[in-house]
């Protein structure tokens, strides 16, 4: 028959101790646990400024083909051009203020709202109260995938993110050089004869030189989506659609192994002018509906 030894006072005295740390740990991790559920909402108030743009589709499980994936790159480029310096400010009283310059339809953009946050969920709801229509409207309901630490803001949708880093800095800067317009079908389906070619870093006499070799050039947009162009004598056809916001066509020629053939960015246009950058060789091409 096993004998029971009864233990030791000073096993007992180092259970003791075992015991009161293994509570003072367990407090320590309720209070860090509370603390934290606590700032998850809190946390978001303040300034918060852009830092980058990413497509975000593949991580939410969909398939996209080469066409889709060369957009969403084209997308990346476009968003980080217009969102860069944008401020988002979160206040206490659940209001909101998103304000950027970008380079689409002018600067000095703002969308207003209140915002809600959802500890289940981890989703930001918006609801639009003053806005400019660039990427929103009065209205509007929307709500947001988070992910939040104390310096990072990562705002999710089904196709995309968006990330923001905690600062001081209020003031919107102002970045862009270039301010692009929006069209409308109506405004850009017409026939347009080149006027002017401006080349980057080329002499004044090249660019007239350019523009005369020109003379007689058109790219015809038409409403239902096809265009037909004819520049130095030399004639193609395809499709075409507008870019982000309206503010740039691209026209994919047909039979043309490239994605994307050129993607003119919209620099101004009236019912007579229209002048178009293009988005990768800069090249400005001023057109007309008079020949």
């Amino acid at each position: 028959m096993e004998t029971f030894e009864a233990p030791s006072l000073a096993q007992l005295k180092d259970t003791q101790k075992g015991y009161k740390r293994f509570k003072l740990f367990l407090l320590i991790f309720m209070l860090l646990t509370i603390i934290t559920k606590a700032q998850t909402a809190d946390s978001l108030i303040g300034y918060w400024k852009f830092v980058d743009f990413k497509m975000d589709s593949t991580e939410y499980g969909l398939t996209r083909d080469s066409f889709q994936l060369d957009m969403s790159d084209w997308v990346e480029k476009m968003m980080r051009k217009e969102f860069e310096g944008a401020i988002y400010y979160f206040e206490k009283n659940k209001h909101y203020t998103l304000k950027w310059n970008g380079w689409i339809n002018g600067t000095g953009k703002v969308e207003e709202g209140t915002w809600e946050f959802n500890k289940a969920t981890q989703k930001i709801k918006f609801t639009v109260t003053v806005t400019d229509g660039i990427v929103s409207h009065k209205g509007d309901v929307y709500e947001e995938d988070t992910k939040l630490s104390d310096d990072t803001l990562i705002l999710r949708n089904d196709s995309s993110q968006m990330m923001f880093k905690k600062t001081k800095i209020s003031i919107v800067e102002d970045i862009p050089t270039l301010v692009l317009a929006c069209a409308s079908k109506e405004e850009i389906a017409k026939k347009w004869y080149v006027i002017k070619r401006e080349l980057p870093n080329v002499s004044e006499e090249q660019i007239k030189l350019e523009s005369d070799q020109a003379k007689g050039s058109y790219i015809s947009i038409k409403y239902d989506g096809v265009f037909e162009t004819e520049l130095l004598k030399i004639k193609e056809e395809g499709n075409w659609f507008f870019g982000f916001c309206n503010s740039s066509i691209i026209l994919r020629v047909k039979g043309s192994k490239k994605i994307w053939d050129n993607v003119w960015n919209i620099k101004s246009i009236n019912e007579t002018e229209l002048v178009l950058i293009n988005d990768e060789t800069k090249e400005i091409m001023s057109l007309s509906t008079k020949e």
